[in-house]
């Protein structure tokens, strides 16, 4: 097989990279894989991430920062040039000036001929994989979810969601049949290939990789209680009106005081990957003793695994916890209906998406949660996995399929 590359970049966190990762190491490791980070705190984001971090480098030949590379004066003017419909013929000049492709692969040591493949994700709106196919036109450009995050038939993203309509994307990759009307219409459909790919992040080859040792806790005398929180910082909280007051004090005060009460529970927190900035978090749990609480920052697949029981505070990292079919819960406290959340008139009450699909039972109170807690604590901590678990996570596509019809187009 003759040398050749494929890019995949990488705009926010490690999630983006949490969900391709298994098609990546399906496609024949002579294919040689470069990542290309927005910036460091995006890369630290990843190396935070241990498990991935590694299944990660085991696959990745070479990687780079983006942020200084970019033109920002040329990429304004791009930006103004496709808002305003003015001056098509120069559109394309200027978007070669926005990045210098041919300097970035020579630094690489790579021939833009043997770029094959752009993965990004469908939120990513970086001009550079367009910038790679105007520089070969055999490249694929390859679109997938940037998290596991489910939707349900007929849902419809706000459109300030859904990709501007220059992106380009030669193959778009979905997990369930219904969701590509969740972000395209149907006119922006009918050129488009999609493949349908389950989730690869959950298929059983894969999720063993996070818990060689599963039988390994993170601390065998304890009993851990994994916390999967959202994220907590104040300049990513896009709704954040949508909890009720002091919400993520109360859930966060609450798991502590149950611990406080089980003489041997240890609580293991885990933020979001788009977190930067723990303060938040540090300030409620630094009035509990040290040796009953700890963040680590390694895979939620990993930290569920090593634990006893789970708790989810509105993440798809609730998925994970099913994956490794450990008790898990969601606690949540919704002021008002916003994305991922359903309006249940019966009870009157906001209940996310993973309750609403029956993934996982949800509590948004003390006595509710203590409950739960107790309950696992007195006993061995069991799991039965419910069929509509198994339905969701299970299915017809699988991500070796999909890594042979990607190789088979860019060999």
């Amino acid at each position: 097989m003759t040398k050749s590359f494929i890019f995949l970049l990488i705009k926010k966190h490690s999630g983006e990279i949490d969900w391709i990762l298994p098609i990546l190491h399906k496609i024949d490791n002579r294919i040689r894989l470069v990542t290309f980070f927005d910036d460091k705190d995006t890369y630290n984001s990843l190396l935070s991430n241990k498990t991935l971090y590694l299944l990660w480098k085991s696959r990745s030949y070479k990687f780079i920062f983006l942020k200084n590379k970019k033109n920002l004066f040329f990429r304004l003017v791009y930006r103004t040039i496709v808002c305003l419909k003015i001056f098509k013929t120069l559109e394309n000049k200027v978007l070669m000036k926005i990045y210098n492709i041919d300097a970035l692969c020579h630094k690489l040591k790579i021939e833009t001929s043997l770029i094959k493949a752009c993965f990004l994700t469908f939120n990513n709106y970086s001009f550079f994989s367009q910038i790679i196919k105007n520089n070969n036109s055999k490249s694929l450009i390859i679109r997938y979810p940037e998290s596991t995050i489910p939707l349900i038939p007929n849902f419809q993203l706000p459109k300030n969601f859904r990709p501007y309509s220059r992106l380009h994307s030669d193959v778009s990759l979905f997990s369930k049949k219904f969701e590509p009307l969740a972000i395209y219409n149907k006119e922006d459909l009918k050129n488009k290939k999609i493949l349908y790919s389950g989730y690869p992040r959950y298929e059983y080859w894969w999720v063993k990789k996070f818990f060689k040792n599963k039988n390994k806790k993170i601390n065998k005398k304890t009993f851990s209680i994994f916390v999967a929180s959202r994220s907590l910082d104040e300049a990513t909280y896009q709704n954040k009106k949508a909890f009720k007051p002091n919400s993520d004090n109360y859930i966060h005060t609450s798991i502590m005081n149950i611990a406080m009460k089980l003489n041997n529970a240890e609580v293991i927190f885990k933020t979001h990957p788009n977190t930067k900035n723990k303060t938040y978090l540090h300030k409620i749990l630094k009035l509990y003793p040290k040796q009953k609480w700890k963040i680590i920052d390694d895979h939620a697949l990993t930290l569920s695994a090593q634990s006893d029981i789970s708790i989810s505070v509105f993440t798809s990292a609730s998925l994970d916890c099913l994956a490794t079919k450990k008790p898990t819960i969601e606690f949540v406290r919704f002021d008002k209906t916003i994305q991922q959340t359903i309006y249940q008139k019966k009870s009157k009450k906001n209940i996310s998406i993973y309750s609403h699909l029956k993934l996982l039972k949800s509590v948004d109170n003390f006595i509710d949660l203590k409950k739960f807690i107790i309950h696992h604590y007195n006993k061995d901590a069991l799991f039965k996995e419910d069929k509509k678990i198994k339905k969701y996570f299970y299915s017809d596509f699988d991500s070796k399929k999909i890594a042979n019809f990607i190789q088979k187009n860019i060999t």
